[in-house]
C-alpha cells in the first residue's frame, strides 16, 4: 500500500476535474463583468458624443451664412472627426441623432438660437431701442 504517497496519475485526475468545475463557476461571472465593461465603455462614448454634439451645435450657430442642413452637416463632421480622434467609431445616424437634439435644446432651452435673431431685422431694431 502506498498511503500518503501521490503519483501521477491522481495528480492529472485533480488537475483535469478542478480545472473545468471552476471554469464552470467563475464563466457566469466573468461573462457579466465583460458585459458590463462593453457597457460602460458604450455609455461613455456616447456620453462623449452628447457633450461633443452641444458644442459643436453652439459653435455652428454663429455661422449665419450657412444654412440649418449646412450647419448640421458640418457639426455632424465636426462631432465624427473628434469621436475617431478620442473616443472610438459611432455611426454617423447615431451621431446626426445627437447633434439634432442637441440643437433642439439648444434652440428650446437656452434659446440660443443666434443665427435667427440676427436674420431678423425686427429684433436687432427692437433691441437696439
Amino acid at each position: 500500500m502506498t498511503t500518503g504517497t501521490l503519483d501521477f496519475a491522481s495528480i492529472v485526475t485533480l488537475i483535469c476535474t478542478t480545472i473545468p468545475a471552476i471554469y464552470k463557476l467563475l464563466h457566469p461571472f466573468i461573462a457579466e463583468k465583460v458585459a458590463t465593461e462593453k457597457n460602460r465603455q458604450v455609455q461613455q462614448c456616447l456620453q462623449i458624443a452628447d457633450n461633443l454634439a452641444y458644442s459643436a451645435v453652439a459653435a455652428m450657430a454663429n455661422y449665419a451664412a450657412l444654412s440649418k442642413s449646412e450647419r448640421k452637416v458640418q457639426a455632424v463632421d465636426y462631432v465624427l472627426q473628434h469621436m475617431a480622434k478620442t473616443a472610438g467609431n459611432i455611426s454617423k445616424d447615431v451621431v446626426a441623432d445627437k447633434v439634432e437634439l442637441a440643437y433642439q435644446e439648444y434652440k428650446h432651452v437656452t434659446l440660443g438660437d443666434n443665427h435667427e435673431t440676427a436674420a431678423d431685422p425686427n429684433l436687432l431694431t427692437n433691441g437696439g431701442q
